[in-house]
């Protein structure tokens, strides 16, 4: 498997450290608890299982990791050279920023802020508060947005990898709309997507799936992780899915949704909203564009159809940060959810980061779902911003299949 470049670390390396000091910041504490989708650690030290980096202004970064054999790891061309095990988090992020005499003065931290789907950090209480109790001089405060603006713009070096992981992707989706026909069980559709994936060295990160009549969710299949028996698909229903394909640390997504002949007319509609949605995303998704514009294009056909939705439009990969409205109802003209309260209800509505301008080799996830009734399709895939407008690197799951 191919390996990114030391040109590409020291180019991202400038960039953090010039904005350090513009920010007066000696160090940088970065969590990877999260893992996966806004792995701010994999970006600077390209590596995983990586639980922090401490990336000072003027030395070299340190890994942390769980557990002792990480170290011994084969590992080609490592861009860090110290990784220590450090299974009490605070003791081992205390120490180092000792050993670098950081006592006072600013440190920047990611993982304190809401970061993706991670609505309240990801460092745990009991870290966090070692640290505030060993260095009361020192002052820290949060790093996610401007790290995320330099995360996003993705290097021609790292679009290759983008590009491999897309094209894996929609081999995996060719061989599960092929595995799709009345009287298979939900399980083989899932061993056609994996084992195509797996046969390109990749990985498939998350599998989601819902089956039947109509679906309004797609969730861990019951039969991989309870003990069910999978669920035979017969004419007239509709799979839905969401499937996260990594290759060498980048992931791209797709939301393949196969509909069994006879399609009712819910469905069909439910199909040509989406498309609308597609459309205003390849409109909007350009250079120059802030992200609340795109959020507010890709909401407008489900207004305007009196639809529903219970999950976003667009967000970003690589990292998976940037998000348009998670829920929204027009069927009522009531937004949101209640249950949770107000505030869980407002988190879900939010654009996350809605000034971020976009630019090129930003890379995003379209996923259309657009509800009405009982009924719902979801649709989608990986896009890349150019010059020239988005440039689609997905096909079969932007359009919904019917076999």
């Amino acid at each position: 498997m191919p390996v990114l470049s030391l040109l590409e670390r020291d180019r991202r390396w400038k960039l953090v450290r010039d904005e350090m000091r513009k920010r007066d910041l000696s160090c940088l504490i970065v969590s990877g608890l999260m893992g996966g989708f806004a792995n701010y650690t994999e970006w600077l030290a390209n590596d995983s299982r990586v639980q922090f980096v401490i990336f000072p202004l003027d030395r070299e970064p340190l890994c942390i990791m769980l557990l002792t054999q990480s170290q011994y790891r084969d590992r080609t061309d490592p861009w860090v050279a110290d990784h220590r095990a450090g299974p009490i988090f605070s003791e081992a992020i205390v120490n180092r920023l000792r050993e670098l005499g950081i006592s006072s003065g600013k440190v920047g931290v990611v993982g304190v802020a809401p970061q993706g789907m991670a609505t309240q950090g990801t460092i745990p209480y009991t870290t966090w508060t070692g640290v505030l109790g060993a260095l009361p001089r020192v002052t820290f405060e949060d790093a996610t947005w401007w790290l995320t603006e330099l995360t996003l713009p993705k290097s021609d070096e790292e679009m290759n990898f983008v590009e491999k992981t897309a094209q894996i992707t929609e081999l995996g989706c060719e061989a599960f709309v092929s595995a799709v026909k009345p009287g298979v069980g939900e399980d083989a559709l899932y061993r056609a997507f994996v084992k195509r994936i797996v046969d390109e060295n990749a990985q498939v990160q998350m599998y989601l799936s819902g089956v039947g009549r109509t679906t309004l969710v797609q969730f861990e299949p019951e039969w991989l992780n309870a003990g069910a028996a999978p669920k035979i698909l017969h004419s007239g229903e509709i799979v839905t899915t969401e499937m996260d394909v990594c290759y060498a640390r980048y992931h791209a997504q797709v939301q393949q949704c196969v509909a069994l002949k006879p399609v009712d007319d819910t469905h069909l509609k439910c199909s040509a909203i989406s498309q609308e949605v597609v459309e205003a995303a390849r409109a909007t998704l350009r250079p120059g564009v802030k992200f609340q514009d795109v959020a507010e294009a890709v909401e407008a056909p489900l207004q305007r159809a009196r639809a529903w939705h219970p999950g976003p439009m667009v967000h970003s990969m690589n990292p998976q940060i940037l998000r348009t409205p998670h829920s929204a109802d027009y069927s009522t003209g009531k937004l949101g959810q209640t249950v949770g309260g107000n505030n869980s209800t407002s988190y879900f509505q939010l654009v996350r980061g809605a000034d971020i301008v976009l630019k090129k080799n930003m890379v995003f996830e379209v996923e259309p779902c657009v509800c009405l009734g009982d009924h719902r399709v979801l649709l989608g895939g990986t896009v890349a911003v150019e010059e020239g407008g988005p440039r689609f690197l997905n096909k079969l799951a932007f359009e919904m299949q019917v076999v």
